[in-house]
């Protein structure tokens, strides 16, 4: 049935309000990353789009960060915000996060910076659905677990550290298996220096998806509403090791994606412009300077005059 002009009228308002506000929300999401709220049962619930990263500058290992996992975090353009517990304690709208990533180990070696209170903050927010992405594999002493946070996340058991060189993927995997999309099927990497890592057994509603020397490395769990991925090593991100763009960067983004509760919003796609020449043969004084400028060139190098 036609409708008549006055229906006609009325109704494109509604539609186009209904576009500006999808756009809106787009927008919000894409060009702050600061979050969106959900009304349920006249209750307002604050989500936000984007990630936090507990830090302890004090700590022996807080160069790790730094040095490892925040150039990951920076070139998969993961928006976060750093929070260092050793002048801050944990908020208690930790929760409105979409992910919570402690990013380096050795976080609270002496038990006084994360008390009870701001642990339990940590384990309820991802069990009410925050993502919880875990670095630090200095989880226990002389066989007693250092943090009730992660216990109660990944009900871990322990076992003696040991150094292995050998990495297997679990293709198999039951829980996560998004993270070994790009992975070809339990791909093998034979790192040419071995690596300490902490020993795990793990809890209920695990998977392991990748092993090392066997045991452990890359492990996902849900808990509650909320997905946790726990690195037994991050060791292997040292060129020494093994190093980036080795062919096991998938597995960090990935896990870091799975992880986190939806939406979540990161610029994968770093800003680049790309330049190449072909049929090079020097002097290359131009290569550095389109450096100085920003550029990367691409040299095609002619081989024979």
């Amino acid at each position: 049935m036609k409708k008549t002009s006055e229906e006609l009228a009325t109704a494109r308002p509604k539609g186009l309000r209904l576009h500006l506000a999808i756009i809106l929300v787009i927008g919000l999401l894409v060009g702050s990353f600061q979050g969106y709220m959900i009304v349920a049962q006249g209750a307002v619930i604050t989500h936000r789009a984007d990630a936090v990263v507990l830090v302890n500058q004090t700590s022996l290992r807080y160069t790790d960060f730094t040095r490892y996992i925040q150039p990951y975090l920076k070139h998969f353009g993961v928006p976060y915000s750093v929070i260092n517990i050793a002048t801050t304690p944990i908020p208690t709208n930790i929760g409105d996060y979409a992910l919570i990533i402690v990013g380096h180990s050795s976080m609270d070696n002496d038990n006084v910076l994360l008390d009870a209170t701001e642990q339990n903050l940590i384990s309820t927010a991802v069990n009410n659905g925050t993502g919880f992405v875990n670095f630090d594999n200095d989880l226990v002493e002389t066989g007693t677990p250092r943090y009730q946070f992660i216990q109660n996340i990944f009900g871990f058991g322990y076992f003696a550290a040991f150094s292995e060189a050998v990495m297997q993927v679990n293709s198999s995997a039951t829980l996560g298996n998004y993270i070994l999309g790009m992975q070809p099927t339990n791909a093998s990497y034979s790192f040419p220096n071995a690596t300490p890592m902490l020993g795990v057994t793990l809890g209920t509603n695990s998977a392991t998806l990748a092993t090392l020397g066997g045991n452990p490395l890359l492990v996902s769990r849900q808990y509650g509403q909320g997905r946790a991925i726990q690195w037994a090593n991050y060791g292997w991100m040292d060129a020494y090791i093994w190093g980036p763009v080795h062919g096991m960067d998938d597995l960090v983004w990935r896990s870091i994606v799975w992880a986190a509760r939806k939406p979540f919003v990161m610029q994968g796609l770093p800003n680049f412009v790309a330049m190449r020449v072909d049929d090079s043969t020097g002097p290359y004084a131009w290569a550095s300077t389109a450096a100085n400028y920003g550029l990367k060139p691409w040299n095609g190098f002619f081989m024979q005059d």
